[in-house]
């Protein structure tokens, strides 16, 4: 089988159907249930894309974030809600300090 998700899910059942004997039918319905559990995720994940595109297109602060290339609707959005507007810091360094702070505590080992 190829890799990838669109493989798997194009092949999914081809798969089950082609090994019956060799897969009992509680696990059948346990990869059927994951499979309907993958599907109902990858909705969940279109809407909140979704919903983060419309907020980012509404919202002054995410707009002009979006002006820097390479900043999408995710990030600007993440942004201004760690941030707000900005007010908290006096200078462009500051901000910098505390990006740099707050994404060593989440990369550093416990």
């Amino acid at each position: 089988m190829r890799t990838g998700n669109s493989s798997l899910r194009n092949s999914l059942f081809a798969i089950l159907d082609k090994r019956a004997d060799e897969i009992s039918p509680r696990m059948h319905d346990i990869l059927i249930g994951l499979y309907e559990d993958w599907l109902w995720l990858d909705e969940r994940i279109d809407a909140i894309s979704t919903e983060i595109e419309e907020i980012s297109q509404y919202d002054g602060g995410c707009q002009l974030l979006m002006s820097i290339p390479g900043i999408g609707p995710i990030i600007s959005t993440a942004l201004v809600s760690a941030i707000g507007n900005g007010s908290a810091f006096e200078r462009g360094r500051d901000l910098g300090a505390w990006f740099l702070a707050s994404t060593a505590q989440e990369i550093s080992p416990s």
